[in-house]
């Protein structure tokens, strides 16, 4: 039996989980935001901020920024977190304003989530 390296486990689970995203996106063709719980690769290359309690719950926003193209953000939530498109696009936009290790502040996810949701732009 042949066994694969570390590195060809990791790119191996890492195209699994990209392949995920693809169909799920091509099955939601009216969404661009994604709320899941982590492939064990993305938590494994990842450490939780030293200040995440470990009620804390992992998640991957990912964001399709057009077809075949994604960008994919692991946070960490108190609660549990519903994905939509809303939710999921406010959370990505305040992420990648936040400083690493700090939690998202909820008021800001659920004001601007509305907005979103309303027909809001970013």
């Amino acid at each position: 039996m042949k066994r694969l390296s570390k590195r060809a486990t990791s790119r191996r689970d890492h195209q699994a989980a990209s392949k995920d995203d693809a169909a799920w996106f091509k099955a939601n063709p009216d969404r661009s935001h994604r709320l899941r719980r982590p492939y064990d690769v993305e938590l494994r290359e990842t450490m939780a901020p030293a200040a995440t309690p470990a009620s804390a719950i992992p998640y991957v926003v990912a964001r399709q920024v057009c077809p075949g193209f994604r960008l994919r953000m692991l946070i960490w939530s108190d609660i549990e977190v519903p994905d939509t498109e809303a939710i999921g696009h406010a959370l990505f936009d305040l992420s990648t304003k936040q400083t690493p290790g700090q939690p998202l502040p909820m008021a800001k996810v659920a004001a601007l989530q509305l907005e979103y949701a309303r027909g809001g732009r970013a």
